[in-house]
């Protein structure tokens, strides 16, 4: 298998991310709401990661759900590297609220010296 065929969309990689932060079978429009994508995109992209074997398709009652094939040689590395960029997306988050932390503390210290001065 080549690797570029598992990463070769928008699509598959963010199906592979809500897949892979999730055990339990997931129906389509569950997919399509986390991953924030057109519903056919969706069905495109797990249509060819089921025919990857990537993916796990089963139907209960009328709806198919989908479920990352942990048995799939690749999917220990599928889940490092999206544990990784939720790590490295965290780490980013975290660094702008600190930043924006740091504007609101230097704004409440120069409101305070103003209103000392105005007391005097």
């Amino acid at each position: 298998m080549n690797i570029s065929n598992i990463f070769s969309s928008k699509a598959k990689v963010q199906v592979l991310g809500v897949l892979s932060q999730d055990s339990t079978p997931l129906r389509t429009r569950t997919i399509e709401r986390r991953a924030g994508l057109p519903i056919r995109s969706v069905q495109l992209a797990l249509d060819s990661l089921v025919n990857l074997d990537l993916v796990h398709r089963q139907t209960l009652q009328k709806y198919p759900t989908y479920k990352l094939n942990t048995s799939h040689i690749s999917c220990k590395l599928i889940r490092k590297i999206f544990k990784a960029v939720e790590i490295d997306q965290v780490s980013q988050r975290s660094f702008s609220y600190n930043q924006k932390a740091t504007r609101v503390f230097q704004f409440i210290s120069d409101a305070n010296r103003v209103i000392q001065r105005a007391q005097q």
